[in-house]
């Protein structure tokens, strides 16, 4: 990643009081945006659900829109973590990268839906630091394609891009198929995507480099 999460600016958090009645709007509304979508759900909807009036919302939140952003922000905060490594060899550190970023869109299917769906339901200035938190985490998951295949360089953010949809994917396909399969199927597909970026007849990825020149 570009940024640690620990480094990146979050949105406000409850006072420790406020916690439990903060984290069960959030629970409500993934659930209704997730089943009904963002535009068909209100604030009292949201109220109902948590045991509150819709009113009372807004002591803890300005409005729906910051709701659905507060979801973004953490799912993205998650994401960052899952994914977080340190290896020495750049081809085990993408492959964790991968595969940590398809566990989280399996484990947390709603929310990963949400993303895939509900992202250009986002308002001013919320869509703006979504799409640059979006920008910052592929541009540092392009970074690790970008170790493994270096001569790749030019290339290496528009497949992260497809890379990152692909994974997410997982989230939208029917409960009747195996999801274990899915997500290992869409591992494969997305490391070895990622080796179709090195022209062929073009110099050997960085870790077989590594080894010849020894």
């Amino acid at each position: 990643m570009l940024a640690h999460p620990d480094k990146i600016a979050q949105m406000p958090r409850p006072a420790a009081g406020e916690t439990p009645t903060y984290e069960k709007i959030l629970e409500v509304a993934a659930e209704l945006f997730y089943t009904r979508g963002f535009n068909a759900v209100g604030v009292d909807q949201i109220g109902a659900g948590a045991g509150i009036s819709g009113p009372a919302i807004y002591r803890h939140f300005a409005g729906k829109d910051e709701i659905l952003a507060t979801l973004f922000e953490h799912a993205i905060d998650d994401v960052l973590v899952e994914t977080a490594s340190e290896f020495d060899d750049p081809h085990e550190a993408l492959e964790h990268h991968v595969r940590a970023h398809a566990t989280y869109a399996m484990r947390d299917r709603r929310m990963a839906a949400i993303l895939i769906h509900e992202g250009r339901s986002l308002a001013d200035p919320y869509r703006r630091r979504l799409d640059r938190r979006q920008a910052d985490y592929v541009a540092g998951f392009a970074a690790k394609v970008e170790a493994c295949y270096p001569d790749a360089k030019s290339r290496s953010l528009p497949a992260t891009w497809a890379a990152v949809a692909t994974l997410n994917s997982i989230a939208i396909t029917p409960h009747s198929v195996d999801q274990q399969d899915v997500m290992e199927l869409l591992v494969l597909f997305v490391i070895e995507g990622f080796k179709v970026l090195v022209p062929t007849g073009g110099r050997a990825p960085a870790k077989k480099r590594a080894r010849s020149a020894g």
